[in-house]
């Protein structure tokens, strides 16, 4: 949030709190009630001025481009509500009694201006004031606000409508009240419906064309989506992510790191093959481009305005492009910003090229690491091997000398010298898949190569590394939406044909799903997000959840076809259907809302483009299907279909289970009550865990490489630990280098971090090459021979001291090396590790964590930080909504019920099986809600329709049960099915997720059917109840 939008806020909730001082009349005394609806008024600068001066973290950061989105329509807001406060006030002509006065009697009745359409315009600008405070600063305290004000509103307005209906002007106020809304314009539903009708029926053609044009519109946006294989579930203004561009600002060897390893468990690395395959590896890593002949022709196009420009492609092009362009491509592109001649695109395109041309840093290996040399006083640094040695004995020299060195073993060579690591630096950014993935393809190719081309190599050729687990995420995102689509098409055609026994029931669902997933992938193009491993099963997802309208629509449309004709059962169905299905998708889309309520990127983006999902559906389902049934040929009667449908026959079953259980409601309850207890008793330590690597396929090549890297070097995971101090040349001094060594002995007291690299390491190598003596600190040192050996290292032309300091000293790195990417496993070392900082560290330095590591453990946080959020937002917006639709905090209160012990029953089932929440069944929770709403609201709304209907509260629940069970039922096993078309996938976040929503949806189902009635059947909410 910025200074401007902080100004903004400010004015606004000022020129509400001091309204009453300038306007209002001034005869009258406050009273309890006015401070209770005013509270938000004085508490909003908590959030406001605590997220602008960084007290308070907000859910979405300043960089998200969700943020920018929703900042737009929070400005917005804020000066819609001063617009319309001025309005209104302008509406008076005399100062109005002050709220809730106790002498603030109406001295007349406004019905004009602000007036016209809304009761309560100045309660409107309250709430549009703190709807856009929320989007400006996405804080959960901030929503409690608007949550509390739109509640306490409601009632303080109900209670002024009361008082003034019974007014001496109380008929005038009744019909006023009539035409129009308490805070918002009232629409007159019924009269928007025959409209509604009106189109979709007597101008059909023209509402398909519509859609139609809508859905080219879209489509043609599909073809920007690209695909985010980053494991990176935080925004990259995420602090730890903030931390890690600031590490790699002021150190090197810091970019994206892929390891090449070759193994020889007979031999050993010594070898002169072996060392040849290195030294030619080295060359080849060193050499990949990923540029084509495409690539020139694009740089043709764009140095096409330029002489000069023109003149550097064909310079470049002379041998075609390769590691030895980089600099001509480099030079092109600043001569084009100089000259302001690329657009962004172009200058975007242009970048890409860059990487494209030299996408590998630098290579490190037995042919390029430095070695630290004594040349008398002096220290000569050189590439270790600059040529292989001629005989045996040589290379048994070389091998006791390398395994000899500490620095090189676990992280250049193992320590038993049988494997040696190339440590591959790229150029190209962790959230770059395309370039990833043609960077791992290259890698794959060049290893395979080389097994074809030697075939007496006796070692073999490893891969992996973060960036390599990136590409293989992005590849099983690829692989996963080629079989998704099809098979979900597939399963829940099959659904549906065994539930409507005809082919308009099959195709009309699967077209109404299949255009709402198309336009929310058009929607996410248009907003330029690509599909990552969260959204990659936002298909599914959708397809399965849109075809539940048009389910609950076809059942009752052919229901109408059996006594009316297709024109007449069109209206009849969507006239007794429009409120249930509005009511399904508003709850449905404010739960999946409530999901975004999450610091992790990936499940905010999957929440909301879901929740627009669900809304593109109802769109759909209530224009598409009214206009194309009445075209399409009718087939047989629906009761004939009925009864061979394998599904007839449900409706009778759940009759009957109802009428035993009905016979001892209290008992239902107790045990309903008990169930709840159990299993909250056994999710009390549910695990919460993230691991990329071990979520692949024990047999893929990624996880098998992975673990070889693992089992012969110090790990393939890095943890950065950034030190700081304020002074100069800090480093230097003998306390500082001896707590870092300290920290890094540290490290590796945990049996998963298997290399540690730090300052400290390099003085004692240094110490014990000049001086010839064991590895370890000097134990004279002082701040004078410290900065001697930094200062030897670098004018013996050493450059790898800028891995590990910056140029002043004033700034360290430590790199730890970890065998797993287990958060829960590197959080264990992490916490230990600043527990033990603070003891030995000077009080002068500060210690922060970063790099890939740390990003896992803090992503883990963020989950469990997700999940309170998003189950407390759902839990509260759900409720909200649901009290707001049946008029009754107690129905809302029973309605939530089956969806709360659905949730805790799949956690409790995740504790017994062992299976920890991850990223992907992180968002179970939230989708519950969500989804599993729907099933309540159809059941209360039409139990209370069969109540309004004039039936007694009992005979309306049996007739509720018998009506809905079978297209619940339906709808149920249509997801369930649907969901567990993600258990085909490769990666085991996205299948386990599928498993378990869909094991949580039927039981969400099951409870709705089962438990729901006898709740109602025993407590007897008034609002259910007939008359």
């Amino acid at each position: 949030m910025d200074f401007a939008s902080v100004i903004l806020l400010t004015f606004n909730f000022l020129f509400i709190g001091l309204t009453p001082v300038y306007f209002f009349r001034k005869d009258g005394s406050f009273n309890l009630m006015w401070f209770v609806t005013g509270l938000p008024l004085f508490l909003w600068p908590i959030s406001v001025y605590g997220v602008f001066w960084g007290y308070l973290d907000p859910w979405l950061g300043a960089q998200s481009e969700w943020f920018r989105s929703l900042s737009t329509f929070g400005v917005l807001l804020c000066c819609s509500s001063i617009a319309f406060m001025a309005l209104t006030l302008g509406t008076h002509r005399i100062p109005l009694s002050l709220w809730h006065q106790d002498n603030d009697a109406p001295r007349s009745i406004v019905t004009w201006g602000a007036y016209r359409f809304i009761r309560h315009p100045f309660y409107t600008s309250f709430i549009v004031a703190h709807l856009g405070c929320l989007l400006l600063v996405t804080h959960w305290f901030q929503l409690l606000l608007l949550a509390y004000q739109v509640v306490i509103l409601n009632i303080t307005a109900a209670r002024e409508e009361q008082r003034l209906q019974v007014s001496e002007f109380g008929e005038e106020y009744k019909a006023y009240m009539s035409h129009t809304g308490r805070f918002f314009p009232k629409f007159q539903a019924s009269r928007m419906l025959e409209s509604l009708l009106v189109w979709v029926t007597e101008y059909r053609h023209l509402v398909l064309g519509m859609l139609i044009a809508v859905t080219v519109i879209f489509s043609l946006f599909l073809f920007r989506m690209g695909i985010n294989a980053t494991p990176y579930f935080i925004s990259a203004d995420h602090p730890v992510r903030v931390t890690e561009q600031q590490i790699k600002g002021l150190f090197t060897n810091t970019e994206e790191q892929a390891f090449v390893a070759l193994v020889d468990e007979q031999n050993g690395v010594f070898t002169r093959p072996n060392l040849e395959l290195i030294q030619s590896l080295t060359r080849q890593l060193d050499t990949i481009v990923l540029a084509d002949e495409g690539h020139l022709e694009t740089l043709r196009a764009l140095a096409a305005g330029s002489e000069h420009s023109r003149a550097l492609v064909e310079q470049i092009a002379d041998n075609g492009l390769g590691v030895e362009d980089y600099d001509g491509v480099k030079q092109l592109l600043a001569s084009g910003v100089a000259a302001e001649q690329f657009s962004p695109r172009q200058l975007e395109k242009l970048q890409e090229i860059l990487v494209q041309v030299r996408p590998v840093k630098r290579v490190r290996s037995l042919f390029t690491v430095e070695d630290i040399k004594a040349d008398g006083d002096d220290l000569q640094i050189e590439p270790l091997l600059q040529e292989i040695p001629a005989n045996d004995a040589g290379l048994v020299e070389l091998k006791e000398y390398v395994l000899n060195n500490p620095l090189l073993t676990g992280v250049i060579v193992s320590a038993d010298g049988l494997a040696s690591n190339l440590q591959v630096e790229l150029n190209i950014a962790e959230d770059d898949a395309p370039n990833m993935q043609a960077m791992y393809a290259a890698i794959a190719e060049l290893v395979d190569r080389v097994k074809a081309d030697q075939p007496e190599l006796q070692g073999s050729l490893h891969f992996s590394g973060p960036p390599m687990v990136t590409a293989q995420i992005a590849e099983t995102i690829q692989m996963d939406n080629m079989k998704f689509f099809p098979l979900v098409t597939t399963v829940i055609g099959i659904i549906l044909f065994f539930s409507f026994r005809r082919f308009q029931g099959v195709a009309l669902p699967l077209v109404v799903s299949s255009l709402s997933t198309l336009w929310t992938l058009g929607l996410m193009a248009i907003f330029g997000v690509d599909i990552n491993i969260v959204t990659a099963s936002l298909p599914v997802f959708l397809m399965t959840i849109a075809v539940a309208d048009s389910i609950h629509y076809l059942t009752d449309y052919y229901h109408q076809l059996e006594q009316h004709d297709p024109l007449e059962s069109v209206k009849l169905s969507l006239r007794r259907l429009m409120t249930p299905l509005l009511m399904t998708s508003v709850t449905t889309f404010f739960g999946f809302l409530a999901l975004a309520s999450t610091n992790l990127i990936f499940v905010q983006q999957f929440a909301l483009f879901v929740a627009a999902g669900v809304i593109f559906a109802f769109i759909i389902t209530i224009t598409l299907l009214p206009a194309l049934l009445p075209l399409m040929k009718q087939p047989g009667t629906q009761a004939s279909k009925a009864k061979n449908s394998p599904l007839h026959g449900i409706d009778r079953l759940f009759s009957r289970i109802y009428h035993g259980l009905s016979k001892a409601p209290l008992v239902i309850i107790v045990l309903t009550v008990a169930l709840i207890a159990g299993c909250g008793y056994l999710i009390r330590d549910l695990a919460v865990d993230n691991e990329n690597v071990a979520s692949f396929g024990a047999d893929t090549r990624i996880r098998m490489d992975d673990a070889v890297l693992n089992r012969h070097f110090g790990g393939t995971v890095p943890i950065n630990v950034w030190f700081s101090a304020e002074d100069q040349r800090r480093f230097t001094q003998p306390d500082v280098v001896a707590a870092m060594d300290k920290i890094g002995q540290r490290f590796m007291q945990h049996d998963i971090i298997g290399y540690v690299g730090s300052p400290s390491n390099l003085v004692k190598r240094i110490h014990q090459v000049l001086n010839d003596v064991d590895y370890g600190l000097p134990e004279d040192m002082s701040a004078e021979l410290i900065a001697q050996y930094y200062l030897l290292y670098e004018n013996g032309s050493g450059q790898e001291i800028r891995d590990t300091l910056d140029m002043n000293y004033e700034n360290a790195r430590m790199v730890a090396l970890s065998h797993t990417d287990q958060s829960s496993k590197m959080r264990t070392v992490v916490q230990d590790v600043n527990a033990y900082a603070q003891t030995v560290l000077p009080a002068d330095v500060t210690m922060q964590v970063a790099g890939f590591g740390q990003i896992m453990v803090v992503s883990t946080d963020e989950i469990v930080n997700g999940q309170l959020s998003s189950l407390m937002a759902a839990t509260l917006l759900v409720t909200a909504v649901m009290m707001f639709l049946f008029r009754s905090l107690l129905v809302a209160v029973l309605g939530v019920v089956p969806l709360t012990l659905s949730i805790l029953i799949n956690f409790a089932t995740m504790e017994l099986s062992g299976i920890a929440v991850d990223i992907g069944t992180a968002l179970i929770a939230g989708i519950v809600f969500g989804i599993g709403v729907d099933y309540a609201i159809h059941f209360l709304a039409t139990l209370q329709r069969n109540t309004a209907a004039g039936l007694s509260l009992e005979q309306a629940i049996r007739q509720t049960v018998s009506s809905v069970s079978r297209p619940i039922v339906v709808n149920s096993v249509s997801m369930t099915l649907g969901f567990c078309v993600l258990m085909s996938s490769s990666y085991a976040v996205t299948s386990r997720l599928g498993m378990l929503i869909a094991i949580t949806m039927t039981l969400c189902a099951l409870l709705t059917l089962l438990i729901l009635p006898i709740l109602i059947q025993f407590f007897k909410p008034k609002a259910l109840r007939s008359g």
